[in-house]
């Protein structure tokens, strides 16, 4: 009776500390998400900004057919992608025209400066991956690494389609609204003659009412990763955005 009684006790306890452990990572990240709503409070641009690359960037991971625990990774890393944007100045966020080389520069530092804020939460596993790595690009020329290709996370490049498409449909300093029709067509014009060929299963993202369903490539057996590789919403075909 007493061994059993030391087991149920152990698990009881055992389950007690899980869910404090699950309790203080919520709280953490729901601080975190209240500084960057702040933060975005106080730009005429970035209101929401991070709420929608969330979302999007859910329904991407949804259509990819991600597990429930990895779209939820890419929703987590959307909202806290831009953390780093504490650490820029409040003038270059908002210029209009085009940043000089130094301002770009000083911009390019958010992912890393969200990285490092981020790295010491480990609940959050991958989640700092990507938000480090949302900027790179396919073909190498982005930051804050310069990784290409395969080397890119996934969930990273997932969040990058969705901020193209996000700067395409909501009004910044340096370009018109486009609606979505005309953001999607913008998106899958290639960037250059040799440019991959592009599938097009996935043509209105972000507005699919009905419930969780397979990408087609993915439930050909194609791996997630390809299947972003060639959405109109992945890869190489959103460099020349971001």
């Amino acid at each position: 009776e007493l061994t059993t009684w030391l087991r149920e006790e152990a698990d009881r306890r055992t389950a007690e500390v899980e869910q404090e452990r699950q309790r203080h990572a919520q709280l953490t990240t729901a601080t975190l998400q209240a500084l960057i709503n702040a933060l975005e409070a106080k730009s005429p641009y970035l209101g929401g900004h991070s709420a929608r690359i969330a979302a999007h960037a859910a329904t991407i991971a949804d259509e990819l057919g991600l597990a429930t625990e990895e779209i939820e990774q890419v929703r987590t890393a959307g909202r806290l992608h831009d953390l780093g944007m504490i650490g820029i100045r409040e003038a270059v966020v908002n210029k209009r025209g085009q940043l000089t080389p130094d301002e770009y520069e000083h911009v390019t530092r958010h992912v890393t400066i969200g990285a490092d804020i981020l790295g010491p939460l480990r609940h959050l596993g991958p989640v700092v991956g990507y938000v480090r790595s949302h900027h790179e690009h396919w073909d190498g020329s982005g930051y804050a690494d310069g990784l290409r290709g395969e080397e890119i996370p996934l969930g990273a490049r997932i969040l990058g389609a969705a901020e193209v498409y996000d700067a395409l449909t909501t009004a910044r300093p340096y370009q018109d609204i486009l609606a979505p029709e005309d953001a999607v067509a913008r998106i899958l014009r290639p960037p250059s003659p040799d440019a991959r060929p592009w599938c097009s299963w996935m043509r209105r993202p972000c507005r699919r009412t009905r419930g969780p369903r397979r990408a087609p490539s993915v439930a050909r057996g194609r791996s997630a990763s390809d299947a972003l590789e060639c959405s109109p919403f992945g890869g190489r075909a959103c460099a020349q955005f971001y």
